[in-house]
């Protein structure tokens, strides 16, 4: 799973700084073309993942193949390495008519060998072999022993690496979801603005009005301007609802709990701090 996260964000990373190569080669300047790019990078960044599951079965391209000549695959015949030559079960060569009689005579007396050798050791060469096995057993012991350890070792720096992974994730998550729960508390305290009110410039919109805050603030497709607006003059809340209407066209504030969702998914890429920022 960790794998897969990490693959997604390297692939991330790869695709916003193409989009940003792309913005800088032709130039785009434009503010909301270059929100509208950034936007579906911050998409395609969260769909990365359940992606990549769905492009590993996708049928590959057939390629044409281009026979070769049949000189070149005489060549390659003529130059393959001939396969080893093994004994039968019987302990007997097989019989190729390339070897000949003289490679089953010589396998033959080699075994025969071997067979008076082991008849006619003596209780010294027969102790001699146990010890030279025993160091063997050993020596395997030693080295299955190393094996164990750093397979060890690798799993315990795996489970330490996926135990951070999900501390830091569920910390952010937490982060995320008590800003969630903060905003929507404090959109439900808040006093209802009505369409026809003394405030300008605000008839669509969805106004309320709040002490807590000491500045206006967009939740959801609504608006929170602090208590103390009836004292602003008719241009600054022009602008004030300007700006605040912006963010609601824009859905600025959805767009922020996908950047800070993704941001706390995958802490570790830097991609996800700086489409939130």
């Amino acid at each position: 799973m960790l794998a897969a996260f990490v693959e997604a964000a390297v692939r991330s990373l790869i695709l916003a700084i193409v989009v940003w190569a792309g913005l800088q080669l032709f130039r785009i300047h434009n503010v909301s073309s270059q929100r509208s790019a950034w936007m579906a990078v911050l998409v395609g960044s969260l769909l990365m993942p359940l992606a990549l599951p769905m492009m590993a079965h996708w049928p590959r391209l057939p390629f044409a193949t281009i026979p070769a000549p049949a000189s070149l695959n005489h060549l390659q015949s003529a130059l393959a390495p001939a396969p080893p030559t093994a004994l039968s079960a019987t302990g007997q060569l097989p019989d190729r008519a390339a070897d000949g009689a003289s490679e089953r005579v010589r396998a033959t007396a080699a075994l025969n060998a071997i067979s008076t050798l082991e008849a006619t050791a003596s209780k010294t060469d027969q102790t001699a072999a146990r010890s030279i096995l025993l160091s063997a057993g050993r020596a395997a012991a030693m080295s299955a022993a190393r094996q164990t350890a750093s397979v060890a070792a690798k799993t315990s720096f795996l489970g330490f690496a996926v135990l951070a992974y999900f501390l830091v994730a569920a910390g952010l998550l937490v982060r995320l979801l008590f800003g969630l729960a903060s905003a929507m508390y404090l959109w439900h305290t808040s006093i209802p603005i009505p369409p026809v009110s003394d405030v300008p410039f605000g008839a669509d919109l969805n106004l309320r009005s709040s002490h807590r805050i000491s500045a206006p603030v967009t939740i959801g497709s609504g608006i929170v301007l602090p208590a103390n607006y009836k004292g602003w003059t008719r241009e600054k809340t022009r602008i004030v609802l300007a700006h605040e209407r912006s963010h609601v066209n824009q859905h600025d504030f959805h767009l922020q709990i996908l950047a800070s969702l993704y941001a706390a998914l995958v802490w570790f890429s830097p991609l996800g701090w700086w489409l939130k920022r």
